[in-house]
């Protein structure tokens, strides 16, 4: 019983982990961000929403699990193309000579 509720299991926790770290991602204070992390917990996230929606969409297909999974890899999907801006952010280097150049650039004052 427990193999057949596991991808289950495993679905709800990859889905439900991401979508708490999205949030916080998205809403929270760049300088707490550390990117490596980042890109590992979404590039994990991504591999496991891959797997589970090839078995749940292998017979018999389970099109409600299958959808979760789906969506869950498309919004996955979608934040990976933002990793490279999330890195150059988050780069301990950056001086206020290098944000005052970038907010000139893209007009914010």
């Amino acid at each position: 019983m427990q193999s057949t509720l596991e991808p289950y299991v495993t679905l709800w926790t990859t889905v439900s982990t991401f979508y708490d770290s999205y949030a916080s991602w998205m809403n929270g204070p760049f300088y707490k961000l550390i990117p490596e992390e980042v890109e590992t917990e979404t590039n994990d996230s991504f591999r496991r929403l891959y797997k589970l929606t090839k078995l749940f969409g292998t017979e018999p297909a389970r099109p409600s699990p299958l959808g979760v999974a789906e969506e869950g890899r498309n919004k996955v999907s979608a934040f990976q193309e933002h990793l490279p801006l999330i890195a150059a952010i988050c780069n301990p280097g950056l001086r206020d000579r290098h944000w005052a150049a970038m907010a000139d650039i893209v007009g914010f004052e």
